[in-house]
């Protein structure tokens, strides 16, 4: 490439940059010349990557010093803290909160102080720690932080704080914080006067709500894998659910049961409303898995041309994936599956699954309620 090309491209100083890194002049390739991003791995511009790049250049991703660092994975990583509040913790930590000081000092305006106490300087650490009313708050709370004693930066504040605080209390800080944001918005905005017995109620609410999801959450997170193989069965089951997209006229789920010489041993359908194709699966193996057990039998394999239940069901997949109208069945099932040792669950593909398909789409088009038959010459029943 030449050089008027250099400066038409890159200007007189880009030009002459370019010549005294390279002084050889261009390169003997054969190739034209083209425009590459070096921060992609194929040339080509990625939005993605200049934004990282430039993110580099100002340095933003610098090593964060160790106490901060500690402090913004407690942060992201409690399990006591709603969503809302660990981000507005966060926006408080890196100074991004829009206080009267934080927007007049970034947009050009004047400053107009305290809207709760009239402080000539409303920044986040006023708001949330040095206001009469913050520490007030502060002092009734379970914490009984004096915090007129504290820094005058927040995220000097919570490093300082946060190490002597146990989860429970970490989260109670992060909760009273947020509530605390929220009661004196709606006062500047609405009117709404507060005290602090209304912010730690409010608080304690969001407490309880975050403690009642983690005790619902925990059952899938403490789902065990499969780790071997498991023996063969005395028995097989084939489970299926028939669902159409309106849902309308309702659903319908089938099971067959085989013994370990291919004969048929019992077959059951059923019609009723499910909220997902994955419910009426399930709804599927749950009729079968319980009928299994009301004929005494202790080993058996189901078998289901639903890959996702399959999965949840082998402990290979969390159970908090599964649609959120099957979610409880899919729990009580998966419990019922932990504690039954024959019992276990596989996939097979759809065209060896035809006959609980069959009679799935019978239940459903039909209406059949239920309907189960027992063969009386097999002998093992």
């Amino acid at each position: 490439m030449g050089t008027p090309k250099l400066i038409e491209l890159l200007g007189f100083h880009g030009a002459l940059f370019i010549s005294l890194t390279f002084p050889d002049g261009p390169s003997s390739s054969s190739h034209p010349d083209r425009l590459i991003l070096t921060c992609t791995k194929n040339g080509k511009f990625s939005l993605k990557a200049t934004y990282r790049m430039s993110q580099n250049f100002r340095g933003v991703n610098r090593p964060l010093p160790q106490h901060m660092e500690a402090l913004y994975n407690r942060i992201w990583h409690s399990s006591g803290i709603i969503p809302k509040a660990r981000l507005f913790l966060w926006k408080a930590v890196r100074h991004a909160l829009p206080t009267d000081y934080t927007i007049a000092t970034r947009i050009g305006l004047q400053l107009q102080g305290c809207s709760i106490c009239g402080h000539r300087r409303e920044d986040d650490t006023h708001v949330l720690f040095k206001c009469p009313k913050a520490r007030q708050t502060w002092l009734s709370s379970s914490l009984g932080l004096r915090t007129e004693n504290l820094p005058d930066e927040v995220p000097a504040i919570l490093a300082t704080i946060s190490p002597n605080l146990s989860e429970e209390l970490f989260s109670v800080m992060a909760m009273v914080s947020w509530s605390y944001w929220k009661l004196r918005c709606k006062q500047i905005f609405e009117g709404k006067d507060f005290g602090a017995a209304q912010v730690l109620k409010l608080a304690e609410g969001y407490a309880r709500n975050m403690r009642q999801a983690n005790l619902i959450y925990a059952v899938p997170r403490m789902v065990p894998r499969a780790t071997s193989e498991r023996p063969p069965a005395s028995f097989y089951c084939f489970s299926d659910g028939s669902w159409v997209d309106d849902n309308q006229d309702g659903s319908g789920w089938a099971y067959v049961i085989f013994d370990d010489n291919q004969v048929l041993c019992q077959f059951g359908m059923q019609y009723g409303r499910s909220s997902s194709p994955f419910h009426s699966e399930l709804l599927g193996l749950y009729c079968a898995f319980q009928t299994v057990k009301s004929l005494g039998i202790d080993s058996c394999c189901f078998l289901t041309d639903c890959q996702h239940l399959y999965r949840v069901m082998s402990g290979l997949e969390m159970i908090d994936s599964v649609h959120w109208g099957a979610f409880y069945e899919a729990i009580d099932l998966k419990c019922l599956f932990d504690a039954s040792e024959g019992f276990y669950c596989k996939h097979v593909g759809r065209v060896n699954n035809c006959l609980a398909d069959s009679l799935a789409n019978y239940a459903r088009l039909r209406k059949v309620v239920s309907t189960g038959y027992t063969f009386p010459t097999v002998p093992h029943l």
